[in-house]
């Protein structure tokens, strides 16, 4: 999305909706007693160069004891994040970007930001397209851009990533650069069944 659209301070209804969904990744431990994420992960090269995998497999329960809150957690709560309201032409949409707060360090492995969109009847987290890192030193030099988009569904009441899509361009000129796509679609069902 464009970094440059007109923000502003968070409305009453941008707020309720932020809170609501808050709540709901809040019970994400009790939404996945039991449910297992099955899917899988396809890489793409688009240019002349990069990997050329197979398609990996996704079985990984959610309720084991080293699983964590979902990633998407801080962004909507944690104080180290600024956030603003953008605009939309959709009655039923909020548009939210959150960015990391400048005053805070940028040695951390949590996203500097991202633009989230979500309903506002029933209030639901749809989608987040996650700000590129900061690179510095001679990363900058060969890394045009990474775009990384998640979608979310619904499940017993909580959103979850049902797909999420990161590519890479490095620069270069047309095919002679790595463009590499991945994509990762996730269905979420009990552990005991089986696909």
């Amino acid at each position: 999305m464009n970094q440059s659209e007109v923000t502003q301070p968070l409305g009453s209804t941008a707020q309720r909706v932020l809170a609501e969904v808050v709540a709901q990744l809040e019970r994400y431990g009790e939404a996945v007693q039991g449910l297992c994420a099955r899917g899988e992960v396809r890489h793409t090269k688009h240019g002349k160069w990069g990997p050329d995998e197979q398609p990996e497999q996704i079985d990984e329960r959610l309720d084991t004891p080293e699983a964590e809150q979902p990633d998407i957690l801080p962004l909507l709560a944690d104080p180290a994040y600024d956030r603003e309201e953008l605009p939309t032409s959709h009655p039923n949409e909020v548009r939210i970007r959150a960015t990391r707060s400048s005053v805070q360090s940028s040695e951390t492995d949590e996203p500097p930001g991202a633009d989230l969109m979500f309903t506002k009847e029933p209030p639901r987290l749809v989608q987040a397209m996650l700000h590129p890192p900061a690179f510095s030193g001679i990363a900058r030099l060969f890394v045009d851009v990474i775009e990384t988009e998640v979608l979310f569904g619904y499940i017993n009441g909580v959103p979850l990533p049902v797909k999420t899509r990161m590519r890479m361009r490095s620069k270069g000129v047309g095919r002679f650069r790595v463009d590499q796509e991945t994509v990762a679609t996730v269905r979420f069902e009990p552990c005991s069944s089986h696909s």
